[in-house]
């Protein structure tokens, strides 16, 4: 399928990966992942995972905003901090290339 991105870009996806297995905090969500070649995030979480973790956003006094996740079997709820989002180092896109050291000048 072809997938587009929050800046319009669009990509064709390599395949779907069915019923892959996700364990947050120990809570298992089997999701539908479609691989795309490059992509600037690991996995990328959408609507159709925070329905069913039936999840909701808390903002606390102290500024800060916690994600709140049901596990879909139980009656288990997770209660998890959001960070400030980092900078993502490259992945290679074949495990078996290696780094190349600068070139030299």
């Amino acid at each position: 399928i072809t997938m587009q991105s929050a800046n319009s870009t669009k990509d064709k996806t390599l395949g779907l990966c069915a019923n892959l297995e996700v364990r947050i905090f120990g809570i298992p969500f089997y999701l539908q992942a479609h691989v795309v070649e490059e992509a600037p995030f690991d996995l990328l979480l959408g609507r159709p995972f925070f329905a069913l973790a039936d999840s909701s956003e808390v903002s606390m006094p102290d500024g800060e905003t916690v994600i709140v996740l049901k596990d879909p079997n139980s009656d288990v709820v997770l209660k998890a901090p959001t960070k400030a989002r980092r900078t993502r180092r490259p992945v290679r896109s074949h495990p078996e290339e290696k780094e190349q050291p600068p070139a030299q000048q």
